[in-house]
């Protein structure tokens, strides 16, 4: 959030921030819920700060392609959203309708542990698909991934809010946001560094997630808030 920051006390130092000027709001969107604050420059003007914040846990079996049961991979999923964003609006009728530029913040991650669960009728010989190989469960252990992103990230989008005017309305805001670079990390807790094959399957399989991840470099978001004006 150091960026947004410095974005913000450079606007206090530069612009002369009267109450009848500033709004705040509180939101929900596809990252979570948050908060902002907003100071209009004109009818047609306004810059805003805000923060975007969520949680979420996704448990997912995986299918049964061999007619074993027990030998399926599970996934957990832990998602933590942790944005910020600087916007500046412009209203080019100064009515409703409003386009928006900036930067969004992203400080997400996410932390999936993948599972061979071992309890099929042959526990000895139970083993679990794995990219294009089968490993025991004591081989593969715990696959954990962890996926960051990097921080400072483009945004375009289009809205629709009141330009002027005190007191409470509703705002909107549909937009995207160009992600740069995703890390990933992808280990074993089990004896997978033992087993050259195992390391080759997660190294390929965290190759094809940066890969996936890659492709999905544009981001939609999409926000709802009721706003109070002062």
């Amino acid at each position: 959030m150091t960026v947004l920051r410095h974005y913000l006390l450079l606007l206090l130092a530069i612009t002369p921030i009267t109450q009848a000027d500033t709004s705040l709001r509180l939101h929900v969107s596809s990252f979570g819920a948050g908060a902002e604050i907003a100071y209009s420059f004109s009818p047609k003007r306004a810059i805003r700060i805000g923060a975007l914040y969520g949680d979420f846990e996704i448990d997912v079996e995986g299918d049964n392609n061999n007619g074993v049961e027990g030998d399926e991979l599970s996934y957990k999923s832990d998602i933590e959203l942790r944005n910020g964003y600087l916007f500046h609006d412009w209203h080019p009728w100064g009515g409703w309708f409003r386009l928006s530029s900036g930067i969004l913040v992203n400080n997400s991650k996410a932390k999936i542990i993948t599972r061979c669960e071992e309890n099929s009728p042959i526990p000895l010989f139970t083993n679990c698909e794995f990219g294009n190989s089968r490993f025991a469960p004591a081989v593969l252990g715990d696959i954990i991934t962890n996926i960051d992103f990097e921080p400072i990230n483009p945004y375009l989008g289009i809205g629709w809010s009141r330009a002027t005017g005190k007191g409470w309305y509703v705002s909107a805001d549909l937009g995207v946001a160009y992600l740069s670079d995703v890390n990933v990390d992808m280990r074993s807790t089990g004896s997978c560094n033992d087993n050259a094959q195992c390391r080759a399957e997660i190294n390929e399989e965290k190759r094809e997630v940066e890969r996936e991840l890659e492709e999905l470099n544009l981001l939609p978001i999409a926000l709802i808030a009721v706003n109070y004006r002062f």
